[in-house]
């Protein structure tokens, strides 16, 4: 489900601010790639590590901003 029109559309509800709870977009430094991936407060991706170490959840990004302190 990380084709290019998934990731577009998840793109637009975070704009409008409808985006599901269950997934969140990520960007992975290693690959290069955005993906949706469980997020940690749904039923299947709880306790679920993010894809790399190093990853950003890009939802998050959208809501405070690129600089604010990691969790």
């Amino acid at each position: 489900m990380n084709d290019a029109r998934a990731l577009e559309n998840h793109m637009q509800r975070m704009a409008s601010g409808d985006a599901p709870a269950s997934k969140v977009m990520a960007f992975d430094p290693t690959t290069g790639e955005l993906m949706l991936v469980p997020s940690a407060s749904s039923s299947r991706g709880r306790g679920a590590p993010p894809p790399h170490p190093d990853a950003v959840i890009v939802d998050a990004i959208a809501e405070v901003g690129f600089f604010a302190a990691r969790e």
